[in-house]
């Protein structure tokens, strides 16, 4: 039975080495990733801090207790179940697609109760997002690029010495990126409260859940409080949207503990302006 056993295998390996030739691929040897060491204990827990929030994570087994440090996305925390567990594992999927790999032994004293991760280069990231997942990661390289164009001013709203203008549009896969400058020429303070973009029917003075739909950004670039007498730049990361000639995007910027908000209703047609990235000046 073990021949006949061997012989199918040996049959399957040349079968395989055949179709690779036909087809003119080749068999590559899988790149390594590199593995922490990490020990803990059932009285102590260690903290694993990573650059970019959690996305999801593997236990090798049930002899260690993983849990998320809530309310921070990219913290776990880690110990051992019971004490003298045999060797297992602990991978940890990030924001950015890196993947984080443990190997997980127990000791009475910890080696640390507190590791901070290093952020891996974006192209050493091995995990490829679902269509609709966003990589933070990229959000966050693309809106910084973003933020340094120049140019593209179309619409602007004021309240209050408060000024917002709209600038450009880059668009990449079903991310649309949207650059704002805030301007603000008083003395006083401005706390951004919520930074809220819907599409609405042009028609109609009352609105309904069927005529809004508001759209989550998936990044905010620059964000935070806008001193008096200076200018911010915001790059507004969400997801790829068209419109209708009925409908527009409405973007409103509120204050925090203020009356100082803005509003802008911006076109299909302006949204269709947006630019591929290798039109980025």
């Amino acid at each position: 039975m073990k021949k006949n056993n061997f012989l199918l295998a040996f049959l399957w390996l040349l079968t395989a080495s055949q179709a690779f030739s036909q087809t003119g691929l080749r068999a590559v040897r899988g790149t390594a990733l590199p593995v922490c060491q990490l020990t803990v204990s059932p009285n102590k827990t260690t903290h694993l801090v990573f650059p970019f929030a959690v996305q999801s994570v593997d236990r090798g087994s049930g002899d260690i207790l993983v849990q998320q440090a809530a309310p921070a996305e990219n913290m776990l925390r880690v110990k051992a179940a019971s004490a003298g567990f045999r060797q297992t594992s602990l991978t940890v999927l990030t924001a950015d697609g890196s993947l984080y790999t443990f190997v997980v032994s127990y000791a009475p004293e910890p080696g640390a109760l507190s590791l901070q991760l290093p952020r891996l280069p974006l192209s050493a990231a091995p995990v490829a997002f679902l269509p609709g997942k966003a990589n933070r990661a990229v959000l966050e390289r693309d809106a910084a690029c973003v933020a340094a164009t120049a140019g593209g001013k179309h619409r602007t709203a004021r309240s209050g010495g408060m000024r917002l203008q709209v600038g450009q549009f880059h668009i990449r896969g079903e991310v649309l990126y949207c650059q704002f400058r805030i301007r603000n020429s008083t003395s006083t303070r401005y706390n951004l409260d919520q930074f809220r973009f819907y599409v609405r029917d042009r028609q109609g003075r009352r609105r309904t859940a069927s005529q809004e739909l508001e759209l989550k950004p998936l990044y905010i670039h620059g964000a935070g409080a806008v001193e008096g007498h200076t200018e911010r730049v915001l790059v507004v990361a969400l997801p790829k949207v068209t419109l209708p000639d009925k409908k527009y995007l409405v973007v409103e910027l509120m204050e925090r503990n203020g009356g100082r908000h803005l509003q802008l209703k911006l076109s299909s047609r302006l949204l269709l302006q947006a630019k591929a990235f290798d039109q980025v000046d």
